[in-house]
């Protein structure tokens, strides 16, 4: 199934089935939602006829909803969800809710209260860091009294970073330091886009939440200077050719980096002190020092310069992001390097295709996990604690986006440090697909487009 390329067909509609559901996917007809939907029926569909698995799509458009269901090769069941009425009775359906409606911190509440209140594991791919601490202070310990798990940022945003921690944390045990080189290059939503407006227009207190490197948990004994986010471009310690700026992930994904060592205290010590450090590596302080001047724009001035850009068609609207003909040319490239409370190092190495792809992939796998395999402890959890134990991240790498033979996600670990000319190459082959996409978008009028399936977002 390609959602990029379907004609219309008749819509089909399926019976109530119950609590059977494994997953719903809410926010179905928006852009990443219909990701969602094709790479979960692409997983059915490679189930046995008799073993596939019962699923459901919802939205506010019960026609968009149904060319969606029509174009499927399995059959999702429709839900219609307009009010909290009908938001209660499709959350009471299901075994799992995978939210892809945004932003959150405008339409994601009340989907987190309805699966607590319902104990209906819950899945999203938020970054927005003030909403998901006070998902934390309502919402936790209700949660985990009723070993009901709410996994926050289980998308592109966080799920790398997760992954690669945890996965060195497995590898040497307590760690002192956590140092992650994050490399992308990709397009933009028009839902990202609006998150991105709606936090940079947030009121005092969620800018204050936000800038507090401890506010999800994680806090050591001690405050440190590598603790806050990063305001200055630095030459590496270990790699001196290389420079150091914030990266787009470096605020959410070290926040829940720290809270993932909170949850799991004794079970899987991450480290009694650990330093975490996400940065994105230049080879030329001017182009790092570009980069965090893009980071320090005042938050009126960055929100007005988006919307006009929107207004005047230079950006995308809600519902459209970059076509499957430009998501070939995304990817990412991150090394992780820790070293143990005992000295020993080790790092860590991922490799993936367009982030919007990678944020289906994570929250799709990790719902089937709650689904098929759910055990262990409830509350607002982060992906690395919810899926601890899981094939969460064995299922990532088995199957490339909708099964159509892209690239997979790949995850290698090396004993000791990476070189200097390892960090370098991950650099220059960013700059370099930089440069093949930038002419590739030269001759496209907008690099943005809709799907047939998802016109509008939910």
């Amino acid at each position: 199934m390609d959602f990029d390329e379907l004609d219309e067909l008749d819509p089909v509609e399926v019976p109530d089935l119950g609590r059977d559901l494994a997953v719903i996917i809410l926010g179905a007809t928006g852009y990443t939602g219909s990701l969602m939907v094709e790479h979960l029926d692409a997983l059915v569909d490679l189930q046995p006829k008799a073993e596939q698995l019962k699923w459901g799509v919802a939205g506010r458009n019960l026609a968009k909803l149904k060319n969606v269901a029509s174009h499927c090769r399995s059959c999702p069941q429709i839900f219609h969800v307009s009010d909290d009425a009908q938001l209660d009775h499709m959350v009471s359906k299901g075994r799992v809710v995978i939210s892809a409606i945004g932003p959150y911190a405008l339409c994601g509440e009340a989907v987190v209260e309805a699966c607590v209140k319902n104990s209906t594991h819950y899945v999203d791919i938020t970054g927005e860091v003030p909403w998901m601490y006070q998902m934390v202070q309502k919402y936790h310990a209700r949660a985990e009294e009723l070993k009901t798990k709410i996994v926050l940022s289980a998308g592109n945003v966080c799920a790398p970073d997760e992954i690669l921690c945890y996965s060195l944390v497995r590898t040497l045990g307590p760690l002192r330091d956590y140092r992650e080189y994050f490399s992308q290059f990709g397009g933009i939503s028009g839902g990202t886009l609006q998150t991105n407006i709606t936090s940079l227009c947030s009121d005092e207190d969620g800018q204050i939440i936000a800038k507090d490197p401890f506010c999800l948990g994680g806090r050591g004994s001690k405050d440190r200077p590598e603790d806050l986010d990063c305001d200055q471009v630095e030459a590496d310690s270990l790699y001196p050719s290389v420079y150091l700026a914030p990266a787009y992930n470096s605020s959410t994904g070290s926040r829940v980096l720290r809270r993932s060592a909170e949850l799991f205290a004794a079970d899987l010590r991450y480290g009694q002190e650990l330093r975490v450090v996400i940065r994105e590596g230049h080879l030329q302080r001017a182009m790092a020092e570009q980069q965090l001047q893009s980071f320090s724009t005042p938050k009126k001035e960055a929100a007005d310069a988006l919307l006009q850009a929107r207004e005047r068609d230079q950006a995308p609207w809600p519902g459209f992001g970059p076509p499957k003909e430009l998501r070939k040319l995304y990817g990412a490239e991150i090394i992780a390097l820790a070293q143990a409370e005992s000295g020993h190092w080790a790092y860590a190495r991922w490799t993936s295709g367009c982030a919007y792809e990678v944020s289906a992939m994570c929250a799709v796998c990790g719902a089937l996990v709650l689904a098929e395999e759910a055990g262990g402890a409830g509350g607002v959890l982060t992906p690395a604690f919810a899926f601890h134990g899981t094939t969460w991240i064995d299922r990532l790498q088995e199957v490339p986006f909708a099964n159509r033979g892209g690239q997979k996600i790949a995850l290698e670990i090396h004993e000791g440090k990476p070189t200097e000319e390892v960090l370098r190459a991950q650099i220059s082959e960013r700059n370099r697909r930089v440069m093949i996409g930038q002419q590739k978008l030269l001759k496209l009028a907008k690099p943005w487009k809709t799907p047939a399936l998802c016109e509008s977002s939910i």
